[in-house]
């Protein structure tokens, strides 16, 4: 039986040569360092109020239209997130971090399939890495 990470070993092994590997993960590197940076940001601006955002807020911040976070959400890549008495969606910076990471592994060219293994893997904490 293969495992998820073998799996996902597997998919990155037969899509990408080593040089491709190393530079996505420079880039990935990257992407955590800037993210690191904007959450540091956000936590000093507001120390003990809890981050929430709307729609059109959370897609601004990861950089993405509205209509995707909503087509992520339609896919299952997005959890549902909490809504007020009047229907509108409210994110957390959980969210937006993910929507971040979905719009960086779709510039590095990832499907949306290969996107739904590397979320579930990232988001699995009783793996081993």
């Amino acid at each position: 039986m293969v495992t998820t990470i073998g799996r996902a070993s597997a998919l990155f092994i037969e899509r990408f040569p080593l040089p491709v590997l190393i530079g996505l993960l420079a880039a990935l590197t990257a992407h955590l360092a800037q993210y690191r940076a904007a959450r540091i940001h956000e936590h000093n601006a507001s120390m003990s109020q809890a981050n929430v955002f709307n729609i059109g807020q959370a897609a601004q911040r990861a950089n993405v239209s509205a209509k995707m976070v909503r087509h992520y959400e339609s896919l299952g890549l997005l959890t549902k997130v909490g809504r007020t008495d009047s229907g509108y969606r409210q994110y957390t910076d959980k969210e937006v971090h993910t929507l971040r990471f979905i719009k960086r592994s779709r510039d590095l060219g990832f499907g949306m399939g290969e996107i739904s293994e590397l979320l579930k893997l990232w988001q699995d904490k009783r793996r081993s890495s």
